[in-house]
Order: C-alpha cells, then structure tokens, then sequence
C-alpha cells in the first residue's frame, strides 16, 4: 500500500490485530494482515475485504454443474483436487450468480433493425435437475446494418421445435426494441413462416441453404451427389445476380 504524495492519507496499520485466515486456490490455508488507511479509501487486489477465499472456484464449478454434476459431486470433486472444503452453499451461490448473468443477457435491448436473422431449431439431451431431458433450443442470430453478427436470442423448451414457441421467441425480440428485421433464414419447418408473418409482417423470408443442401444431397444418387452439389454451390457463392441466374439456368438443365 502506497501513501499518497502530498496528500493527507496515510497508513493507519491493519484492520485487525489477528490476521485474516484465508484459502488459496492450492487449497492451502494462509494468514494475510489486511493494511487499512486513515480515510479507509484502500481497497485490496488480491484478497477483496471480507473474502475467505483467494480463488472462487467458478472457473470450475460452473463448468462441472452445466456437464450435470450435483452440488456434492463438485463438492467432493474440489475436496480431492484442490483440498479445500467449499460448502454446498457457497457452490449454489456460484451457480446463482451465473443465471442471474443469463438473465441480464437474455432480457437485454437490442437494436431496432437487423439486415438479416438466421433462426434454426437445434435438439439435444441436457441435464436438468440432475435428470436428463430431450429439448428444443430455439437461437436466432442478428447481423446489424454494418455487418455485425451476435446471438439474439437462445430459448429453451421441451419437446421438439414448434411453429407456436417460435412465435413467442419473436415476440420477445420485439418486446426487447427489435422494429424490423429485412429477412430471416430458416428452414421448413411447418407453421414457421407464418409466425414470421404475424410478428413481423414486412420481413422476407427464405430457406437457409444449409437445409437446401441437405434436402438436395438426400434426393441425389450416389455417383452425382458431389458433382450435383458443386453445381448448386455456384449458385450461392455467385458475386452478382447475373451470374447466379446463369447458373441457375445452367443447374436446371443439368
């Protein structure tokens, strides 16, 4: 702790005559004499004021309750690794913390209009409450005006993708300042389009050509798949409308 030049803040020894017994993230205990100041302005670095431990564990926590872990797993698991006990309690903060975070996250303003939105369905098997769940997550990705691309939004709802959730995952977009969105790419996905419809009337809508193609691979032979998908990726990678309506052509004669 330095002392201020020329000022009137100066070291007033510690906040305690006993030293504070604190954690490393070794597991090791270890004494600290916390310095104090005369205008009690100092705030400490390494070790915050009133903490009881260096490191808090959320680097692996965290990681180890969203692979399904129970509170006693991780518990147990920093006890043998780290030899440092951490109750369940301090753990279930940790894990608070985080969700609050997502919370902010998922509830944040975004901009009034996106150039383009790609919306996609994605199903998978997660761990809720230590109980392994089929579920649907629905995610739209914004690119803005200038071309910068974030994720809008990730939802989670059981069962497979429906037209109905969607319908609420857009409205939520609207509530959250989005006034527009010029196209949004999805795939076929039955009812989807006219979700898209009623939340936002005057947005285009198109298949996503990843489904295309993957529509496109399952129909081919064999033998052609390849040369038939090269065929139509010229399409898609063209730099003008000129040149894709004359591979366009090109492809439907073939």
């Amino acid at each position: 702790m330095k002392e201020e030049k020329g000022g009137e803040n100066k070291k007033n020894g510690h906040t305690t005559e006993k030293p504070r017994e604190v954690k490393t993230t070794s597991g090791v205990e270890t004494s600290v004499h916390m310095p104090r100041d005369r205008n009690g302005k100092f705030e400490p670095v390494i070790v915050p004021k009133r903490s009881r431990i260096i490191e808090d564990f959320s680097d692996v926590s965290i990681p180890l309750y969203s692979k399904g872990n129970s509170l006693d797993d991780i518990r147990e698991l920093l006890k043998e690794v780290y030899k440092v006990k951490i109750s369940k309690t301090y753990i279930s903060e940790l894990i608070s913390s985080v969700r609050e975070k997502v919370k902010v996250w998922q509830e944040r303003k975004l901009k009034p209009i996106y150039a383009i939105a790609y919306i996609d369905g994605l199903h998978c098997t997660v761990k809720i409450e230590g109980e392994a769940k089929k579920v649907a997550v629905y995610v739209v990705i914004g690119v803005d005006l200038e071309g910068k691309k974030e994720i809008l939004s990730m939802e989670i709802s059981d069962g497979s993708e429906s037209a109905t959730f969607w319908t609420e995952v857009l409205y939520d977009l609207k509530n959250r300042g989005v006034e527009d969105i010029l196209y949004i790419a999805m795939d076929g996905l039955s009812g989807l389009k006219e979700a898209v419809e009623v939340v936002f009337p005057f947005t285009k809508t198109q298949r996503c050509i990843v489904h295309i193609v993957r529509n496109l691979y399952k129909l081919c032979p064999q033998k052609l798949k390849k040369e038939v998908i090269a065929e139509f990726k010229k399409i898609y990678t063209s730099e003008t409308l000129k040149e894709a309506e004359l591979y366009y052509k090109a492809f439907l004669k073939k």
